[in-house]
């Protein structure tokens, strides 16, 4: 499944609306530029939607219907050319009500990455070093 993954990939992810291409100080905007030119950023991005997907896939649910908003998701946020931030917060949120907690201690080590992430994130927008 991740070799078909990284496949769809490779065959379908292109860097192509004209608003990613303006750098500016946009954080989204230089990554997806250093994808689009190749090397180790591409592998990375690639790598890491390939491991999102699949993680996606075997995700449990805390209903049995709870799988169906994963391809109704990918139809919501595929139609568009460009995918803004914003388009994906109602799926990330719904696929957080939805799913059944691990273990408490992947729970603990999930929310202090989020935490570690968030905070620099927010640190680095603040003083003006990038925006999301």
């Amino acid at each position: 499944m991740p070799l078909a993954a990284f496949g769809l990939y490779v065959l379908l992810f292109k860097v192509s609306h004209p608003y990613n291409l303006n750098p500016d100080n946009i954080l989204r905007n230089q990554w997806l530029q250093l994808v689009a030119t190749g090397g180790a950023a591409w592998w990375v991005f690639g790598g890491l939607a390939t491991a999102g997907l699949c993680g996606l896939l075997f995700q449990r649910h805390v209903v049995p219907q709870g799988w169906l908003w994963l391809p109704f998701s990918l139809l919501f946020v595929g139609a568009s050319w460009m995918i803004e931030t914003r388009y994906t917060l109602v799926p990330f949120v719904l696929f957080l009500a939805l799913r059944r907690p691990e273990a408490a201690w992947a729970e603990r080590v999930t929310l202090v990455g989020w935490i570690v992430l968030s905070g620099w994130l927010a640190w680095n927008v603040f003083d003006l070093r990038f925006m999301l």
